[in-house]
């Protein structure tokens, strides 16, 4: 799960300050105290060391995790969050404790009370950050699935692709009419793919190989001898959901910009426990020294099909896009098997 932006980490610590103070200065109210400095920082003491520090500890915490790229179970990801959430909040509120011992002498929390007071607020504001960030990530996906769904449109309506595609189909109708015939069903179902999709969070991997096949058939089709694909597909692996419209623009990468003919594109999918891994391979240049070290984090630096790829496996729980160099370029993906 991905850590807050600034901006939202702005706007957590306004509501942090309204969970407090809202209630706080009805309980005031309420009882009539007199406003004195001692009032103020007794306030500001408890909101700072066990609101506020806390969460901005987390938080940083989230983001060291991210740039180390550790990744564990959601299950164990949430258990472990959580824990260390409490954790700071204790510690929260043994500082409070003790610097209000200093404005009230003799004032003291009980250590009962102090890690009743971790626990329940901890586990209710890490829900509110976790609902917060279902919340963003769930816009942030059907945003990219919709770009995701228009660049394929955009790529399966090119007037290259549809050229070539019908140029294929026009000098197979004579001379094998079947074989045209085959053309223009996988072209008709690459485009009803793309339009079908649109609103489906996750489809199952066979689906998305059968429509990876029928994009390779176009252009194998069209590259004849130049075109060489190898499936290597574990059978555990094809009942597991991924998002849809995830390796078409992938191996549309490996065809776009193949620089050595015979181009031979290799896919191959494997699990290892709860994971879902899918390596897309060739035997073209590969990736420059420059685009591996980056990593696909920007449109310049890895090309906009990469990019999004990257942005919508950034959405998910325990994934990763690793790009090297074998025999060419290579495109790992890793993502949490759930079926």
């Amino acid at each position: 799960m991905r850590a807050l932006s600034t901006n939202e980490q702005f706007k957590a610590l306004l509501i942090l300050a309204l969970l407090y103070l809202v209630p706080t200065t009805q309980d005031i109210y309420s009882r009539q105290t007199e406003f004195g400095w001692q009032l103020m920082a007794s306030a500001a003491t408890w909101l700072v060391c066990f609101y506020w520090a806390p969460f901005l500890l987390f938080i940083q915490l989230i983001q060291l995790k991210q740039k180390l790229r550790w990744s564990v179970n959601n299950t164990v990801e949430i258990i472990l969050e959580l824990t260390g959430f409490v954790g700071l909040m204790f510690l929260g509120i043994n500082l409070v404790n003790l610097l209000l011992n200093q404005i009230f002498p003799g004032f003291t929390i009980e250590p009962v009370q102090r890690a009743a007071s971790a626990i329940l607020w901890g586990i209710f504001i890490y829900s509110l950050y976790r609902l917060w960030l279902m919340q963003q990530n769930l816009q942030q996906e059907q945003l990219l699935r919709k770009e995701a769904q228009l660049k394929a449109l955009k790529n399966q309506l090119n007037p290259h692709f549809l050229f070539n595609s019908l140029n294929t189909i026009s000098s197979f109708m004579h001379q094998s009419p079947d074989k045209a015939d085959e053309v223009l069903l996988n072209l008709a179902d690459i485009l009803r793919y793309s339009l079908d999709t649109g609103e489906l969070e996750k489809i199952a991997l066979s689906e998305e190989l059968m429509i990876t096949r029928a994009y390779l058939e176009i252009e194998q089709a069209r590259f004849d001898q130049d075109l060489h694909v190898n499936f290597e597909i574990d059978p555990n692996t094809v009942t597991i959901k991924v998002p849809p419209l995830l390796l078409q623009p992938l191996v549309e990468n490996c065809i776009k910009h193949a620089k050595v003919l015979p181009l031979t594109v290799h896919i191959k999918t494997r699990r290892t426990a709860d994971q879902l891994h899918i390596e897309i391979t060739d035997n073209g240049q590969g990736f420059s020294e420059a685009m591996i070290e980056a990593q696909p984090q920007t449109k310049s630096n890895s090309g906009h099909g990469l990019h999004i790829t990257q942005q919508r496996l950034n959405i998910l729980a325990n994934r990763s896009l690793t790009l090297s160099n074998q025999s060419g370029a290579c495109v790992e993906i890793s993502l949490e098997a759930t079926c």
